[in-house]
Order: C-alpha cells, then sequence, then structure tokens
C-alpha cells in the first residue's frame, strides 16, 4: 500500500490528532501549517505542539497551538513581570524596551537554552499527547530537552 494512502487512511480513523514539530517546518506559513490548519478546520487536529516561537502556525489559520518555547510577538517586563504591549513599538521607533511602569527591560516570551519552560506549558503539551489518537512529529529531530521527552 502507498505510504500516503496508508497515512490519510490513518487520519480518517482518527479524530484527536495532535502535530509536534520544530524548526523543520518553520519558513514563511507554508502548505505544511496550511495542511494543519485544515485538518483542524475539519475537526481532526485537536493540538499543534510547537518548538517554534514564529507564530507560523497561527498565521496559517491554526487555533489550538501550545508554544512550548514561547513566542516572539509578545513581551513582559523582567522586573515587575506585566505583559508590555508597547514593547514592538518601541523597537520599531529605535528606542530600547523599557516598562512603562517600573523601567524594568522588556524581553520577548521566549524560552531560551537552560531555562525553564513557562508555567503549565509542559503539563498541557503531556495531557494533550496523552489523549491524543494519534501524533505526527514533523521538523524535529526529537533532540531538544525537555520537549524532546514529551513524545
Amino acid at each position: 500500500m502507498d505510504k500516503i494512502i496508508k497515512f490519510a487512511n490513518m487520519i480518517k480513523e482518527c479524530d484527536r490528532i495532535v502535530f509536534f514539530g520544530g524548526a523543520g517546518v518553520s519558513t514563511e506559513p507554508n502548505k505544511a501549517h496550511i495542511a494543519l490548519a485544515e485538518l483542524e478546520q475539519m475537526g481532526k487536529l485537536k493540538t499543534v505542539i510547537t518548538q517554534n516561537i514564529d507564530g507560523l502556525h497561527q498565521m496559517a489559520g491554526s487555533k489550538n497551538v501550545i508554544e512550548l518555547h514561547g513566542t516572539a510577538s509578545k513581551f513582559y517586563c523582567c522586573s515587575c513581570g506585566r505583559d508590555a504591549d508597547e514593547a514592538i513599538e518601541m523597537i520599531v521607533n529605535g528606542k530600547v524596551p523599557k516598562c512603562k511602569e517600573c523601567s524594568g527591560i522588556l524581553k520577548p516570551k521566549v524560552v531560551l537554552y537552560e531555562e525553564m519552560l513557562y508555567d503549565g506549558v509542559a503539563e498541557n503539551a503531556i495531557y494533550r499527547i496523552e489523549n491524543a489518537d494519534m501524533i505526527i512529529v514533523g521538523g524535529t529531530s526529537l533532540a531538544v530537552h525537555p520537549a524532546a521527552s514529551f513524545v
């Protein structure tokens, strides 16, 4: 049996699919992102779990996305912890992004190497994986931990 037909049949049989992906699918919203969004719209794909911080899954139309390593589109204050929507405007205007409340440095909501994942993210991803009837892994070598241990 052709591998593509076999894969399509597996998708037809499943209703709780989770996609687990990484940098290998991280280029401007591509056919993989679009296909995953379509599977979600069909009710087949329940969650996209991504190691990427680029927001490409959301740009392609996916709604249920767990960003293990955060997102480069949101910022917070390293001093007071406040979410800081003004950071991107400051950067575009050539200013150092600082908190308007406490003047602390604003940092993108991304997890850097050796930093802990944000609260609840790992537990949510593991729950979705445990309750899936199919996991599609793409664009990752499963070498970055702790994410690699989830699958």
